[in-house]
């Protein structure tokens, strides 16, 4: 525990922990659907941000999620949309 601050009479005091813990897919996924434009859009663009610092093109993890056995019919069909609606803006 790091003690940060101590006000006169009462004490005071603020603790800094660290913890870890996991998100699961349906967490995140939740997490990005209820969140406003606004929140959207600086997420995917923090996505952009990150992917540009890969060592390999961003193709080969479209290319990974795309041939995964896990992926829905309705996910495949929701990548699709994203990107033509993307080629509209």
């Amino acid at each position: 525990m790091k003690l940060t601050s101590i006000t006169t009479g009462a004490v005071s005091m603020k603790v800094n922990k660290d913890i870890e813990f996991e998100l699961t897919p349906e967490q995140v996924a939740e997490a990005f659907i209820n969140a406003d434009h606004e929140f959207q859009s600086k997420a995917l663009n923090s996505m952009a941000r990150l992917i540009a610092e890969w060592d390999k093109p961003f193709c080969f993890q479209l290319s990974a999620v795309s041939q995964n056995r896990n992926l829905t019919d309705e996910a495949r069909s929701m990548m699709g949309e994203i990107g033509e609606y993307s080629e509209k803006s």
